[in-house]
Parts: C-alpha cells; sequence; structure tokens
C-alpha cells in the first residue's frame, strides 16, 4: 500500500465503551449513534435544524458537528479507534447508511462505509501497539465524545506510513555508529577479557553463573541459571572460531539434556558459519554482541580495558 495523506483525520469511539467495534470491524465500516437524528436530515446537510434538534442540550453543538463530520468528510479520510490494546485505521468511503436495526448495544443508528479494512499494523507491517504510542496520541482514546480531531495528526501519520521523526532518526544513525565503535571495542578484547565481558553482560541482566568461568569442563564456558524461571543456558564463550567449532557446540547442546537455551559468543567469527534455524540456539557476534555489551551499560567498562 502506497503512502496516505489523507484529506481529512478524526478519531472514533465507537460506541459507549467501545462496544460497537466488533460489529465496526466485521462489517468493515464506522458506527455513529445520534438515533434522534434521521438519515434524512442528516443527509440533507441542514445543519442548523439538526441542532435545533438538540436544543437546550450543552452538547448541541458537539453533536452536531460529529454529525456532520461523519456524514461530509470526504472519501479517503483517515479514521482511526482504540481497540484490543492496538490503534486500528481505516479510510472511509462514500455516503452513509441508517441502520434499521440499530439498538445501541451491539452496533450504531448509522454506519459509513471503508475504503480499506481496519488494519492495526503501519505499512511496514509492524504492530501499531498503544504502549509504544506517543501519549499525545494514545490520551485521544480518552475522549468522553465520539468524533473529535487528532491534535498528534503529524506523528500519526508518520507511524501509520513507517516514517521515523526527524529526531528518532538522528537517534538510530547515533546508535549504529556507538555500536561500530563498540564492536571495534570488542574485537581488541583478549580471551579472558571476552570471557568476563560475556560474564558480566549475564550479570547485569539478572542471570546467576553456576558453573566455573572457563573451569574444568573443557567444553562449558558458563552454565547460566534465571533465579525467576530456573531457566539454564548453555553459554560457549570464543575470541575467535571457525565454522566446525559452532557445529561442534551446536552438537553438544543437542546432547544436553539440562539445558533449555545455547547462546554463542565470538567477537571475530572466521569463514562462513552454518546458518541455525533453532530458536533455542543465538548466536552473538558483531553487532548483536555490541548491543548486549551496550544494554549491560559496559560500554565505560570496553573503554578502560582498551585503552
Amino acid at each position: 500500500m502506497e503512502k496516505i495523506s489523507p484529506p481529512a483525520v478524526r478519531y472514533i469511539k465507537l460506541g459507549p465503551n467501545g462496544r460497537w467495534w466488533k460489529s465496526a470491524r466485521d462489517n468493515n465500516r464506522l458506527e455513529l449513534g445520534h438515533a434522534a437524528i434521521s438519515h434524512a436530515l442528516a443527509t440533507a446537510g441542514d445543519w442548523a435544524a439538526v441542532r435545533a434538534v438538540y436544543a437546550g442540550h450543552p452538547k448541541a453543538g458537539v453533536f452536531t458537528q460529529e454529525l456532520q463530520d461523519f456524514t461530509e468528510l470526504p472519501a479517503g479520510g483517515l479514521w482511526v479507534t482504540f481497540a484490543e490494546g492496538r490503534l486500528w485505521w481505516a479510510l472511509a468511503g462514500e455516503g452513509t447508511v441508517w441502520l434499521d436495526d440499530g439498538d445501541g448495544e451491539s452496533h450504531g443508528a448509522r454506519a459509513r462505509p471503508l475504503q480499506t479494512r481496519w488494519r492495526d499494523t503501519d505499512l511496514a507491517g509492524a504492530p501499531l501497539l498503544v504502549d509504544e504510542l506517543h501519549g499525545g496520541l494514545t490520551q485521544t482514546a480518552g475522549y468522553r465524545m465520539s468524533v473529535c480531531r487528532v491534535r498528534e495528526e503529524a506523528y500519526l501519520l508518520r507511524r501509520i506510513n513507517a516514517e521515523h521523526e526527524p529526531a528518532v532518526t538522528a537517534a538510530l544513525a547515533a546508535r549504529r555508529a556507538l555500536l561500530g565503535a563498540i564492536e571495534g571495542l570488542i574485537q581488541r578484547l583478549h580471551e579472558r577479557d571476552f570471557e568476563l565481558l560475556v560474564d558480566l553482560i549475564f550479570a547485569r541482566s539478572g542471570w546467576r553463573r553456576v558453573s566455573v568461568l572457563g573451569g574444568v569442563e573443557a567444553d562449558i564456558d558458563l552454565i547460566v541459571t534465571q533465579p525467576v524461571t530456573g531457566e539454564r543456558i548453555f553459554v560457549q564463550v570464543k575470541s575467535r572460531a571457525k565454522p566446525p567449532v559452532l557445529s561442534r557446540y551446536m552438537d553438544l547442546y543437542r546432547a544436553r539434556t539440562d539445558c533449555a537455551r545455547m547462546i554463542f559468543a565470538c567477537h571475530t567469527p572466521e569463514g562462513k558459519w552454518p546458518a541455525t534455524h533453532d530458536d533455542d540456539i543465538q548466536i552473538w557476534c558483531g553487532e548483536k554482541l555490541a548491543a548486549q555489551a551496550l544494554d549491560a551499560g559496559l560500554m565505560d567498562w570496553l573503554v578502560q580495558r582498551a585503552r
């Protein structure tokens, strides 16, 4: 799907407490209440007459604007809602219809078709999780009425179009550069210092070492456990290694029954390593290894060791 540039953007609450969401999703439409306003009156566009129906109500202006937006905003407009812990979005189609069986419980009184299906991912396929969205956008879900403008419209469009904000782009570029520098520092480590680095990564991540670092078992450098879950990990640490070495340790790990995962850490892999398709076997080298060290707060330690 091409990047979107809608002529209008609106948030819609699909019924009280979102109770019309399932109907709207399953029928691929927008839904709105305001059953006191007939379909004929709404589509006639006489908004003064609509407002007169609500005369005396403190929200008369808000109700009228909601119905006008729902009815008249152009096709292709972006409509968003929050449900199931995610942001959902769709592009509106033409026209509105009256739902004769609209009971206000399972669905609304009127509906508008969509050009697209409701979608909970950005255009790159990444889920739009509420917990990962800017608070200025997610607070829209607390709006007490049914339809409103989106204050963080520019941010919303960037997220849907899978575009980073300039500050995020700059930060990611800086992180990539930092990881490259850390990778270079790791490659300068002596074998014993590299073993210590891997040990510190696990220790700072809440794991406990239960085997002696570089101990008497020739084929084990570390066995670490997670105190909360009891999970055990088989860890092999090599400053340099060729493909046969990795293959041998993979076979050793598969022969064990006491460890749930294997991690093979190597700061300078040599040759073409075999592909690993097993979820329980991880290879730490290059940028992945650098990221583990950075996340564990070990950059200053690496700088001191490399001086």
